[in-house]
Order: structure tokens, then sequence, then C-alpha cells
């Protein structure tokens, strides 16, 4: 039986519906439900905003409303202020609560609070990205915005190593952070949900692609680009899932390139599992990515995947071509070389989608959650 502890999450925020929040919570109700840990959730401020993702009635979540204690002005002055402020708000908090661990999942004040308190308690930082994903896309802004970002992150870089593990996505993103002594790869899980093994063949021919559209940053640009080059589709059709303010310019494209038969903006849905098990094969394009869950989430439902290898999710995933293809960056020829492939090859489609199936079961909670308990235990025992 599993040893129970008290799991403290400090985080500055719920109430936005990005993935982080999602897996946080989701990760927290499976502790406090599942295994039976004491949760609680203290956030610094939430503005009076609902929590955007179900919480377990398990799970204790607090609000310290920390925009009443800190003061504005000159940026770093402040800033140091409120850290001298704000420590000794976490320190009170924390001695209260007593607990056996503190996880901080997100960049915020946290950071230059949470690894210089209550030190006798082990403290771990969740890194929901990839630090070369986030240094290639850097490129893309403009030189200003570009040198203010990266300043931004190597100061909550520094922070890390203060921590007494670092927990990454991926093995690929692991190598970037050869500095820091304890370093652990967690993947994010999935939920499981209806067998993915009923016959693909029987299904539309639909090709699926997911994800936000407030920039370019999944490469949807890229991807209808790609459509408009493939020959012999037979009728098939690509569905993007998303939105945000890209959305209008990928709908020009789609337009310029006389797409309208083919290629279709869906928006965001409540009904995303349905929407994979009417597809037949997955398309990803992103230029970076700290996982890529939603290669996973294709997979469990028996959908094949085509996709870049970003840094640095899909290269751990989709592992010597079991399930889909792995198609070096920006190769566009081999892209398309590969979608031609699947499409007009039912035999090949359904060999792959027999092996995403079980691919994506090494990502079954099942399979991930023992790794945060045998963390843990490790932790708290030194």
């Amino acid at each position: 039986m599993a040893n129970k502890y008290h799991i403290l999450f400090c985080i500055p925020s719920l109430a936005s519906t990005g993935g982080m929040e999602k897996v946080i919570t989701a990760k927290a109700n499976y502790f406090a439900e599942v295994i039976g840990h004491h949760v609680t959730i203290l956030i610094s401020d939430q503005n009076n905003k609902p929590i955007s993702f179900p919480v377990s009635k398990n799970v204790t979540c607090k609000d310290l409303h920390i925009k009443n204690m800190i003061s504005g002005g000159i940026k770093g002055i402040s800033f140091l202020k409120n850290i001298i402020t704000l420590r000794k708000v976490y320190t009170k908090e924390i001695n209260t609560l007593n607990p056996d661990i503190i996880i901080v999942p997100e960049r915020g004040y946290e950071d230059f609070i949470i690894p210089y308190i209550c030190k006798h308690i082990p403290k771990i930082r969740e890194y929901h990205f990839s630090r070369k994903a986030s240094e290639l896309l850097e490129k893309e802004l403009p030189l200003s915005t570009r040198i203010k970002s990266r300043l931004i992150k190597q100061f909550y870089f520094k922070q890390f190593k203060n921590y007494n593990s670092l927990i990454l996505l991926t093995e690929k993103d692991k190598k970037e952070w050869k500095h820091i002594k304890n370093v652990n790869v967690i993947p994010n899980y999935i939920e499981s949900t209806a067998d993915g093994k009923h016959a693909i063949l029987t299904r539309p021919k639909k090709v699926i692609s997911v994800g936000s559209m407030q920039n370019d940053r999944k490469g949807f640009s890229n991807l209808i680009r790609i459509w408009s080059k493939l020959n012999n589709t037979n009728h098939w059709t690509l569905h993007i899932y998303g939105d945000g303010t890209y959305r209008p310019v990928l709908q020009k494209q789609i337009e310029k390139l006389n797409l309208q038969d083919s290629v279709f903006l869906e928006g965001n849905s409540n009904s995303i599992n349905q929407k994979y098990q009417e597809s037949q094969l997955f398309l990803f394009t992103s230029k970076g990515e700290g996982f890529g869950m939603v290669i996973v989430e294709a997979q469990q439902h028996g959908v094949p995947a085509i996709s870049y290898d970003c840094y640095c999710g899909p290269s751990d995933i989709i592992k010597h071509n079991q399930g889909g293809f792995l198609i070096p960056m920006n190769d566009e020829t081999a892209f398309i070389k590969h979608c031609e492939l699947l499409l007009n090859n039912d035999r090949l489609r359904k060999e792959k989608s027999e092996e995403a199936y079980i691919n994506a079961k090494r990502f079954n909670k099942e399979n991930i959650m023992p790794l945060w308990d045998d963390l843990f235990f490790k932790l708290i025992k030194q």
C-alpha cells in the first residue's frame, strides 16, 4: 500500500482553461481520490474567477488574494518588496498546513519564495514546456521582445536549481538541463476513454489536427499549405479543431488556396474524443511543444499520427515510427510523402492504427502516476 502524504500545490491561478491547469487539477484529483493523499492547492490570486476544471471534494483549495498585499511602483524595487512580504505570508501558511511535499507547477512569485522557506520540506518544480522549443520560438519575435523574453526566462530558470527536484515532460528536454542536478522525467498522462480498437477503415475519410490558434505556434499555416500539395487524396477532408486570434488568417489562407471544400476550421469542441473516433489520421505540424498530448489522445482512439520532430514531445511519443511517422522538422517533402502513403494505403493505415492504440497505453495514468509516488517517497526519505 502506498504511503499517504500531504501534498501542497502552490500556483498563481487556476482561472485559465489551458493545458497546465487541466493537468494540475486532474493530478490533484487523482492523488486525493485514488491514492488517498491529503491534497491542498494554495492559489496566490484567483482574482475572484472560477476554477476552470473540476476539483474533487477531497482537494482543498485556498486563495491567498495576494493582490491585497503587494505594492506597485518602480518594477524592480516593488518586486523585491513584494517577495519579502510574501515570504512571510507563505511561511506562516505553510507552517500551518505542514505538508510533506510542495509542488510549484508554474512561474510566478512562488519561484522566488518557495525554495527559500521551510527548508525541511522537499520541493518540486514542474516545467510544462521545453527549454529548446522556447528558444526556437523566441527567434520569431521582434528583437526587443525576444531579448526581454529571454532575460525574464533566464531569471526564472536560475531559480530551478534551488528545488529538490525539477520535473520535465520528455527525455529530449532533459538534455537541455545538464547543469541542474535531480532532474526527473514524468510525462503527462491521459484519461482512459472509449476503446480505440474499433475498425479504423470504417470511419469517415477525415483527417484531424488539434491545437490553439492564438498564434501560429502549432504550424497550422504550414499544415494547410501541405494539404494543398497532396495528390490523390480521394475525397479526404482535413478538420482542424481549436480557436484563437490567428484563426481568421488561416481561413483567408484556405480561401486563397481554394480549399474550402476540403479544409475546415471547426473551432473548439466539447466532444473532442468523439472527433478523434471519427478520424483516420492525425497530423501535427507544431513548431515547439512541451509534450504534445494531443498526439497521445489521438493514438488512444486508434488514430495514427504524422508529426514533425519538433522540440520536444513527439520523439518521446512516436518512437521507431510506432503508431505513426516522425518527420524531420520542416521537411515538407517527407511530410507530404508520408501523408500520401497513409491516405492511400488501407493496409498500412490499419497497421499503424493498431500500433497507435497500443502505444498510447504507455501514457495511461496507471503507468504514469506511480512515478510521482516513487519520487515523493525518495525525496521525503532523503
